[in-house]
Protein backbone atom coordinates (compact mmCIF):
# COMPACT_ATOMS: atom_id res chain seq x y z
CA UNK A 1 0.00 0.00 0.00
CA UNK A 2 2.68 2.51 0.67
CA UNK A 3 4.14 1.64 -2.49
CA UNK A 4 1.23 2.43 -4.15
CA UNK A 5 1.08 5.64 -2.37
CA UNK A 6 4.47 6.30 -3.52
CA UNK A 7 4.29 5.89 -7.12
CA UNK A 8 0.84 7.40 -6.91
CA UNK A 9 1.70 11.05 -8.26
CA UNK A 10 3.86 9.51 -10.86
CA UNK A 11 1.00 7.40 -12.21
CA UNK A 12 -1.48 10.21 -11.99
CA UNK A 13 1.53 12.18 -14.19
CA UNK A 14 2.04 9.79 -16.69
CA UNK A 15 -1.59 8.57 -17.46
CA UNK A 16 -2.71 11.74 -19.15
CA UNK A 17 0.46 11.51 -21.19
CA UNK A 18 -0.02 7.82 -22.55
CA UNK A 19 -3.95 8.55 -22.96
CA UNK A 20 -3.19 11.41 -25.11
CA UNK A 21 -0.30 9.79 -27.23
CA UNK A 22 -3.17 6.69 -27.55
CA UNK A 23 -5.58 9.22 -29.47
CA UNK A 24 -2.79 10.94 -31.23
CA UNK A 25 -2.19 7.47 -32.44
CA UNK A 26 -5.54 6.21 -33.36
CA UNK A 27 -6.56 9.22 -34.96
CA UNK A 28 -3.21 9.08 -37.78
CA UNK A 29 -4.68 5.47 -38.01
CA UNK A 30 -8.16 6.27 -38.40
CA UNK A 31 -7.16 9.67 -40.84
CA UNK A 32 -5.04 7.31 -43.23
CA UNK A 33 -7.42 4.93 -43.40
CA UNK A 34 -10.09 7.34 -44.70
CA UNK A 35 -7.58 8.46 -47.08
CA UNK A 36 -6.87 5.38 -48.56
CA UNK A 37 -10.29 4.96 -48.86
CA UNK A 38 -11.03 8.46 -50.87
CA UNK A 39 -7.53 7.71 -52.95
CA UNK A 40 -9.51 4.47 -53.83
CA UNK A 41 -12.41 5.98 -55.03
CA UNK A 42 -10.75 8.86 -56.82
CA UNK A 43 -8.85 6.23 -58.58
CA UNK A 44 -12.15 3.89 -59.19
CA UNK A 45 -13.88 7.22 -61.14
CA UNK A 46 -10.40 8.01 -62.30
CA UNK A 47 -10.42 4.59 -63.94
CA UNK A 48 -14.18 3.52 -64.89
CA UNK A 49 -14.44 7.13 -66.84
CA UNK A 50 -11.42 5.94 -69.46
CA UNK A 51 -13.52 5.29 -72.71
CA UNK A 52 -11.20 2.61 -74.24
CA UNK A 53 -11.74 0.44 -70.46
CA UNK A 54 -13.31 -2.91 -70.48
CA UNK A 55 -15.96 -4.04 -68.54
CA UNK A 56 -13.63 -6.98 -66.83
CA UNK A 57 -11.64 -4.02 -65.51
CA UNK A 58 -14.32 -1.98 -64.18
CA UNK A 59 -15.12 -4.98 -62.02
CA UNK A 60 -11.42 -5.37 -61.02
CA UNK A 61 -11.39 -2.05 -59.98
CA UNK A 62 -14.80 -2.41 -58.30
CA UNK A 63 -13.20 -5.59 -56.54
CA UNK A 64 -10.28 -3.10 -55.78
CA UNK A 65 -12.48 -0.64 -53.82
CA UNK A 66 -14.72 -2.87 -51.76
CA UNK A 67 -12.46 -5.33 -50.93
CA UNK A 68 -13.61 -8.20 -52.52
CA UNK A 69 -14.60 -9.99 -55.66
CA UNK A 70 -18.53 -10.74 -54.26
CA UNK A 71 -19.24 -7.01 -56.26
CA UNK A 72 -18.93 -5.89 -59.74
CA UNK A 73 -18.54 -2.34 -61.34
CA UNK A 74 -22.49 -2.44 -62.13
CA UNK A 75 -23.38 -3.16 -58.18
CA UNK A 76 -20.54 -0.32 -56.67
CA UNK A 77 -22.40 2.29 -59.66
CA UNK A 78 -26.11 1.47 -58.25
CA UNK A 79 -24.46 2.08 -54.53
CA UNK A 80 -22.77 4.60 -55.53
CA UNK A 81 -25.30 6.60 -57.25
CA UNK A 82 -27.71 5.91 -54.20
CA UNK A 83 -25.69 6.60 -51.28
CA UNK A 84 -22.80 9.03 -52.14
CA UNK A 85 -22.03 9.69 -48.78
CA UNK A 86 -22.16 6.41 -47.23
CA UNK A 87 -20.86 4.65 -49.89
CA UNK A 88 -18.76 2.08 -47.66
CA UNK A 89 -21.72 1.73 -45.19
CA UNK A 90 -23.76 -0.01 -48.08
CA UNK A 91 -21.11 -2.11 -49.98
CA UNK A 92 -20.26 -3.38 -46.42
CA UNK A 93 -24.56 -4.32 -46.34
CA UNK A 94 -24.32 -5.61 -49.59
CA UNK A 95 -21.54 -7.73 -49.03
CA UNK A 96 -23.51 -9.18 -46.20
CA UNK A 97 -26.53 -10.13 -48.60
CA UNK A 98 -25.10 -10.75 -51.68
CA UNK A 99 -25.96 -14.30 -52.19
CA UNK A 100 -29.75 -13.01 -51.60
CA UNK A 101 -29.90 -10.61 -54.82
CA UNK A 102 -29.21 -10.46 -58.45
CA UNK A 103 -28.43 -7.30 -60.23
CA UNK A 104 -31.05 -6.54 -63.02
CA UNK A 105 -32.28 -3.85 -65.36
CA UNK A 106 -35.35 -1.91 -65.03
CA UNK A 107 -36.22 0.58 -67.28
CA UNK A 108 -33.06 1.59 -68.74
CA UNK A 109 -31.24 1.16 -65.19
CA UNK A 110 -29.40 -1.41 -62.99
CA UNK A 111 -30.99 -2.14 -59.71
CA UNK A 112 -30.82 -4.77 -57.08
CA UNK A 113 -33.66 -7.82 -56.80
CA UNK A 114 -33.76 -10.57 -54.00
CA UNK A 115 -34.47 -13.94 -55.28
CA UNK A 116 -37.96 -13.89 -53.03
CA UNK A 117 -40.59 -12.51 -52.17
CA UNK A 118 -41.80 -10.05 -49.44
CA UNK A 119 -44.13 -12.74 -48.18
CA UNK A 120 -40.82 -15.46 -48.39
CA UNK A 121 -39.14 -12.94 -46.82
CA UNK A 122 -41.27 -12.32 -43.96
CA UNK A 123 -41.74 -16.02 -43.48
CA UNK A 124 -37.95 -16.50 -43.42
CA UNK A 125 -37.75 -14.08 -40.11
CA UNK A 126 -39.73 -16.36 -38.34
CA UNK A 127 -38.12 -19.53 -39.67
CA UNK A 128 -34.79 -17.79 -37.97
CA UNK A 129 -36.22 -16.94 -34.79
CA UNK A 130 -37.28 -20.37 -34.19
CA UNK A 131 -34.33 -22.27 -35.21
CA UNK A 132 -32.27 -19.96 -33.09
CA UNK A 133 -34.63 -20.88 -30.00
CA UNK A 134 -34.43 -24.31 -30.84
CA UNK A 135 -30.59 -24.59 -30.19
CA UNK A 136 -32.10 -24.87 -26.12
CA UNK A 137 -33.74 -27.85 -26.65
CA UNK A 138 -30.57 -29.12 -28.29
CA UNK A 139 -28.02 -27.99 -26.10
CA UNK A 140 -29.96 -29.55 -22.85
CA UNK A 141 -31.53 -32.43 -24.65
CA UNK A 142 -28.87 -34.86 -23.54
CA UNK A 143 -30.33 -34.08 -20.12
CA UNK A 144 -33.46 -34.24 -20.58
CA UNK A 145 -33.43 -37.58 -22.12
CA UNK A 146 -31.04 -38.85 -18.91
CA UNK A 147 -33.83 -37.13 -16.68
CA UNK A 148 -36.80 -38.71 -18.27
CA UNK A 149 -35.35 -42.42 -18.59
CA UNK A 150 -33.97 -41.98 -14.93
CA UNK A 151 -37.60 -40.79 -14.12
CA UNK A 152 -39.56 -43.32 -15.89
CA UNK A 153 -36.94 -45.94 -14.96
CA UNK A 154 -36.23 -47.06 -18.17
CA UNK A 155 -32.71 -49.02 -18.47
CA UNK A 156 -33.04 -49.34 -22.18
CA UNK A 157 -29.91 -47.66 -22.96
CA UNK A 158 -26.55 -47.83 -20.16
CA UNK A 159 -23.99 -45.35 -20.95
CA UNK A 160 -20.95 -45.04 -18.81
CA UNK A 161 -19.44 -41.61 -17.61
CA UNK A 162 -17.38 -40.65 -20.10
CA UNK A 163 -19.99 -41.73 -23.15
CA UNK A 164 -22.58 -38.92 -21.23
CA UNK A 165 -20.12 -36.37 -20.94
CA UNK A 166 -19.17 -36.99 -24.51
CA UNK A 167 -23.00 -36.56 -25.23
CA UNK A 168 -23.38 -33.95 -23.29
CA UNK A 169 -20.16 -32.01 -25.24
CA UNK A 170 -21.65 -32.83 -28.63
CA UNK A 171 -25.38 -31.52 -27.59
CA UNK A 172 -23.98 -28.68 -26.35
CA UNK A 173 -21.55 -27.62 -29.74
CA UNK A 174 -24.36 -28.65 -31.83
CA UNK A 175 -26.78 -26.24 -30.27
CA UNK A 176 -24.33 -23.32 -30.00
CA UNK A 177 -23.78 -24.05 -33.50
CA UNK A 178 -27.24 -23.93 -34.39
CA UNK A 179 -28.16 -20.56 -32.35
CA UNK A 180 -24.78 -18.68 -34.07
CA UNK A 181 -25.95 -20.19 -37.97
CA UNK A 182 -29.31 -18.88 -36.68
CA UNK A 183 -28.46 -15.28 -35.20
CA UNK A 184 -25.72 -14.51 -38.29
CA UNK A 185 -28.36 -15.46 -40.77
CA UNK A 186 -31.43 -13.08 -38.91
CA UNK A 187 -28.99 -10.30 -38.49
CA UNK A 188 -28.25 -10.63 -42.67
CA UNK A 189 -31.91 -10.80 -42.82
CA UNK A 190 -32.34 -7.81 -40.98
CA UNK A 191 -29.97 -6.25 -43.38
CA UNK A 192 -31.59 -7.34 -46.28
CA UNK A 193 -35.29 -6.09 -45.48
CA UNK A 194 -34.03 -3.04 -43.90
CA UNK A 195 -32.43 -2.31 -47.57
CA UNK A 196 -35.80 -3.15 -49.21
CA UNK A 197 -37.97 -1.29 -47.04
CA UNK A 198 -35.71 1.38 -45.29
CA UNK A 199 -33.24 2.27 -47.97
CA UNK A 200 -35.35 1.40 -50.64
CA UNK A 201 -32.04 0.14 -52.44
CA UNK A 202 -33.28 -3.74 -52.83
CA UNK A 203 -36.53 -4.47 -54.75
CA UNK A 204 -38.19 -7.71 -53.75
CA UNK A 205 -39.06 -10.23 -56.55
CA UNK A 206 -42.81 -9.47 -56.54
CA UNK A 207 -42.05 -5.60 -56.59
CA UNK A 208 -39.40 -6.41 -59.65
CA UNK A 209 -41.85 -8.50 -61.65
CA UNK A 210 -44.91 -6.11 -60.94
CA UNK A 211 -42.64 -3.38 -62.51
CA UNK A 212 -41.37 -5.48 -65.25
CA UNK A 213 -45.30 -5.86 -66.35
CA UNK A 214 -45.85 -2.33 -66.19
CA UNK A 215 -43.35 -1.54 -68.93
Amino acid sequence: MDLVLKYLPLIIFIYPILSWLDSRKRFTHNAKFYSDRAVSVKRYEEECSRESIKDHEKSAFAQALAGTDKLGFRDIDIIKLKFPDRLFVMINNVKKIRNQISTETLDGGDIFVTRHTLKTLQLRLIGYIILYFSSIPIMISNSLSVALFKKMEWSLISVDLNTYLFAQLASLVIGIGVAVIAAIRFINHEVLVSLIKKEKMVMSRDEFENNSNLI
